[in-house]
């Protein structure tokens, strides 16, 4: 199990990654912290979690039902090893974003987790999986990895 940025370097080296795994976990609610965390410790296994900014320390995503993780169970994740990574600011798609917008959705998450937590991030997972050109140019102004 390698994290992103891992895999990146692999992939970028030429390296064989026919048997490499990447686990990823996306939006930041609290059961990544109380179940896949512990899990994926207990068996020397390294994630991915891509977390909405303005969602981190909520008690109930807009539909009532999740809990998300708080910044202290973020960073503890973080310096045991896991990888974390922005889900944007608002978790909206980015491509349905007003251009101007933008930068601020992908931005500010670095931003945020350096002010609270004390470390950058380099890596994005898209909301819903939507990009486009424009999008992928303004996140390459930002992040070192993932594009």
């Amino acid at each position: 199990m390698v994290t992103a940025p891992q895999a990146v370097i692999l992939l970028k080296s030429r390296q064989n990654v026919m048997n490499t795994v990447i686990i990823t976990f996306d939006d930041g609610y609290e059961n990544n912290y109380t179940e896949a965390f512990p899990l994926l410790k207990k068996y020397g296994f390294r994630g991915n979690f891509y977390v909405v900014g303005n969602d981190i320390g909520k008690e109930k995503n807009q539909d009532g039902l999740k809990k998300y993780m708080s910044f202290d169970q973020i960073k503890e994740m973080h310096d045991q090893g896991m990888e974390i990574g922005s889900h944007s600011m608002s978790h909206d798609p980015l491509t349905s974003i007003k251009p101007e917008l933008l930068p601020w959705e992908i931005y500010q998450p670095l931003n945020l987790f350096y002010q609270k937590m004390n470390f950058w991030i380099s890596g994005i997972a898209f909301p819903n999986g939507a990009f486009n050109d424009a999008i992928i140019a303004e996140i390459r102004k930002y992040y070192i990895e993932n594009c």
